[in-house]
C-alpha cells in the first residue's frame, strides 16, 4: 500500500482527489443538439429542454403534456427550461433545422445548483396526442445527466424532432433513456 502513494504524482495525484472527494458524481454538461426532421419545417415547433432533479423526476414523468403546454400553465412557466423553435418565425422567417444547447450556457450552471439529474426534452408537436406518463408519451424523452451514466464520455447528445414524436439518438453508455 505504502508503494501506490509514492507512485501518484502530478495529474494521476489531482484525478485521484478528485474522485475522492467526488469528481464522479453529479451532472454532466453536454453540447445538446436539436434537430427538426423535413416534416415539421412549415410548422411551428417548440421544445422545452427542462432541466429535473431526482425528486421531481416522478411528476414530470407523470406530468400531461396537453397540460403543460397551455397557455399560462405554470408548471411550464415555472421551469427551469431552454426553448427552442423550429419551423416558421413570428415575422415568416424560416428558423434553422439544427439548434443547440451549449455547454457553457447559462442554464447549465442553474441546473447545477438545482442537482439536476435529468433533461427532460418535452416538445409541443402539432396534431391531437394522447397523454401518458414517461416515455409512453411520444412527446416527451428523459435523458439522465448522471456523470456515472455517460463515463468518459465526451460528445454531445443528439436529439431528433419529427411530425409524430421526439427521440433522443445518443444513448449514455451506462444508463438507460426513459
Amino acid at each position: 500500500m505504502p508503494g501506490i502513494w509514492r507512485k501518484l504524482r502530478g495529474p494521476a495525484w489531482v484525478l485521484f482527489i478528485m474522485m475522492i472527494l467526488g469528481g464522479c458524481h453529479g451532472m454532466k454538461r453536454f453540447n445538446v443538439v436539436v434537430t427538426a426532421d423535413q416534416s415539421i419545417s412549415d410548422r411551428t415547433v417548440e421544445i422545452d429542454l427542462v432541466g429535473v432533479n431526482r425528486y421531481d423526476l416522478q411528476r414530470w414523468n407523470s406530468m400531461e403534456l396537453s397540460k403543460y403546454w397551455t397557455r399560462g400553465n405554470p408548471e411550464r412557466e415555472n421551469a427551469s427550461k431552454y426553448t427552442i423553435k423550429f419551423g416558421v418565425s413570428e415575422q415568416g422567417e424560416p428558423l434553422p433545422s439544427e439548434q443547440i444547447l451549449k455547454k457553457n450556457h447559462d442554464i447549465w450552471k442553474e441546473w447545477r445548483d438545482n442537482r439536476v439529474t435529468h433533461l427532460f426534452v418535452l416538445a409541443h408537436l402539432p396534431g391531437l396526442h394522447e397523454d401518458r406518463p414517461g416515455s409512453a408519451d411520444n412527446r416527451r424523452v428523459s435523458v439522465p445527466l448522471e456523470k456515472e451514466c455517460w463515463g468518459w464520455f465526451a460528445g454531445k447528445i443528439e436529439i431528433k424532432v419529427n411530425y409524430s414524436n421526439v427521440n433522443c439518438i445518443t444513448l449514455p453508455p451506462k444508463c438507460p433513456i426513459e
